[in-house]
């Protein structure tokens, strides 16, 4: 990322402006009387939005409501200019004391040296209540940048009508059979007001959206393959990598999925009836969806969700997408026993509690959390969702990972355009290990 020096000190000033006395400042408050409470600064896009605002505000007032020596000043900005705004801020040393971010930004924010550790302010109990490998994102030669909060499991949703039109009497149990099915689906050719059914939607927007590019992965994973092998080389060109970008290709070309489609465009598209068979995040993106429906009840009748299959069997792999609470350096000594307070509540039962309950779709990578929140809930999107939990990966975060998903994306649109694909898998191979593999 290149930036003048120029931009950042002005940009320097104007955000220091923006966050008000920000991490980087006193750490204690005066409440009028002689005592001092601990102000921490957090940062989080949500807040930025007027229908999500309110209920992760609520999240916050949770814990002051039970911590009333500690002040949380909040700071927002819209998604759009959330992550390269805070890069910088990290950078010049005037970042919040703490932000809500993606896992896959954590390497970037990492290598301007911004990330403190926090281990040693975090009980153990809850480090340990963690999933098995869930803190191996936020772990920076051996420091403790944070800890997880939110994620969502990517399932697979389908249209019920869909499939009964189309004979499917039968939920697809194998790759094979889903692909099967989508082909039926798109054989019904259009609805009763003349729209293309799609029997199976991927995006391919020639990286538009991020992320459009490891939505493959699924299918990847699915046939056997990865993005990295086990020596961690880049492999796109191996056996199980080529069946499955033979049979992504042939979703474009044989018309089962639209063309020069967001992810966003495909949420819309499944929400307005017209795609068979769609992965996506569990929950959240159901709502999503439902925006695009002309009859909101008539969408959720119709709306029925399954783990995605595998090319040999039922229980594929669908990856996790993780946001996190991450630490600032600017947030001193003095401030990280609260900061410790506040991780501990953001990533408890309560608060997810009141992001179940405001319909955010929203898991916990803490086993006791989840179990606490969800273990009589019949939501059958939740259930799903941890179903998916048993088979799900993670997805392979590094530095270069947003590169990698731009590169996979331009691969894509390549594929839809009917290059071959083995010329197609090689460039992009080459252009990744040119990101991953290179010292």
């Amino acid at each position: 990322m290149k930036r003048t020096f120029l931009f950042l000190a002005i940009f320097h000033i104007v955000f220091s402006a923006v966050i008000y006395a920000g991490g980087s400042g006193e750490g204690k408050v005066d409440s009028g009387g002689g005592a001092k409470r601990i102000k921490i600064v957090y940062g989080d896009w949500a807040l930025a939005e007027d229908v999500l605002q309110p209920i992760y505000q609520k999240c916050i007032d949770s814990f002051t409501s039970k911590n009333p020596d500690i002040d949380i000043e909040t700071f927002s900005m819209p998604y759009a200019n959330y992550l390269d705004q805070l890069l910088i801020a990290g950078a010049v040393g005037n970042a919040p004391d703490a932000i809500r971010a993606k896992n896959e930004w954590v390497p970037q924010f990492s290598a301007t040296g911004a990330l403190r550790d926090t281990r040693k302010f975090i009980d153990k109990t809850i480090i340990d209540d963690y999933y098995p490998g869930a803190l191996d994102s936020l772990t920076v030669n051996s420091d403790l940048v944070g800890l997880p909060w939110l994620n969502s499991f990517y399932i697979l949703y389908y249209n019920k009508t869909l499939l009964a039109k189309a004979g499917i009497t039968t939920l697809p149990r194998t790759l094979d059979e889903l692909i099967a099915a989508a082909y039926k689906i798109s054989s019904l050719d259009k609805d009763t007001k003349g729209n293309k059914l799609y029997g199976f939607a991927l995006p391919a927007s020639g990286g538009a959206m991020a992320g459009d590019g490891y939505n493959v992965m699924p299918m990847l994973w699915g046939y056997g393959g990865d993005l990295l092998d086990a020596s961690q080389k880049v492999n796109l060109t191996n056996p199980p990598a080529i069946k499955a970008f033979t049979v992504i290709q042939k979703l474009y070309t044989d018309g089962l999925s639209p063309v020069g489609s967001s992810f966003y465009d495909l949420r819309n598209l499944f929400g307005q009836g017209v795609i068979g068979f769609f992965w996506d995040l569990g929950g959240m993106a159901a709502s999503a969806m439902a925006q695009a429906a002309p009859d909101k009840d008539e969408f959720y009748k119709n709306l029925g969700t399954m783990v995605i299959p595998r090319e040999k069997g039922p229980d594929g792999h669908g990856y996790l997408t993780e946001q996190s609470i991450i630490v600032f350096k600017s947030c001193g000594d003095d401030k990280m026993p609260a900061m410790g307070r506040f991780l501990a509540h953001m990533t408890g039962s309560e608060v997810l509690d009141i992001l179940y309950k405001g319909n955010q779709g929203k898991l916990s990578s803490r086993k006791s959390v989840m179990t606490e929140v969800f273990s009589n809930v019949e939501d059958p999107i939740i259930l799903t969702c941890v179903d998916a939990i048993k088979s799900g990966r993670y997805l392979p975060y590094s530095l270069h990972f947003m590169d990698a998903d731009k590169l996979l994306s331009d691969a894509l649109t390549r594929l839809a355009q009917k290059e071959d694909v083995n010329v197609v898998m090689r460039d992009t191979q080459a252009k990744i290990h040119t990101l991953y593999d290179k010292k």
